[in-house]
């Protein structure tokens, strides 16, 4: 991802099969704001129920995610779901921590597909947690 910060004019990116898996690895290309459109396929990342989300808030100036046109409807919701997200970013470990898997041991691939589905569990329950004690805090200012 770091060798891709010097490309500053890029327009377009995709990934396909590239083992990404955390949010953190994606924020890494925000400096590429000439990047108008990102397709991110066959990567565990793309199978969280935030990404979509993500992606829009993190990137604002996109246009397309995954050959789809972004509206205003998802920047909104991006902007909501996302509201006290910068915080939680700056905690390195809240979308990295990994569920491990010995290769020698779980070299199958259905054992890894079950890693993978737990990793993806963790991250959206992590996620949602987040955001009921963000809509806690919100009532609590407005009293």
């Amino acid at each position: 991802m770091d060798r891709l910060k010097k490309f500053k004019k890029l327009k377009k990116l995709i990934f396909s099969y590239n083992n990404l898996n955390s949010l953190i690895q994606l924020s890494k290309l925000e400096n590429l704001t000439s990047l108008t459109s990102l397709n991110i396929e066959n990567n565990e990342v793309s199978l969280m129920s935030i990404f979509k989300s993500f992606i829009v808030y993190r990137f604002p100036q996109l246009i397309y995610i995954n050959d789809i046109e972004i509206n205003e409807n998802d920047r909104k919701l991006a902007r909501i779901k996302f509201l006290n997200f910068d915080k939680i970013l700056s905690n390195h470990n809240t979308f990295t921590i990994k569920v491990q898997y010995d290769q020698k041991k779980d070299n199958d691939s259905k054992n890894k597909d079950k890693v993978i589905k737990r990793n993806i569990e963790y991250a959206n329950n992590l996620y949602n947690e987040i955001i009921i004690k963000t809509h806690e805090i919100n009532k609590i200012k407005d009293k």
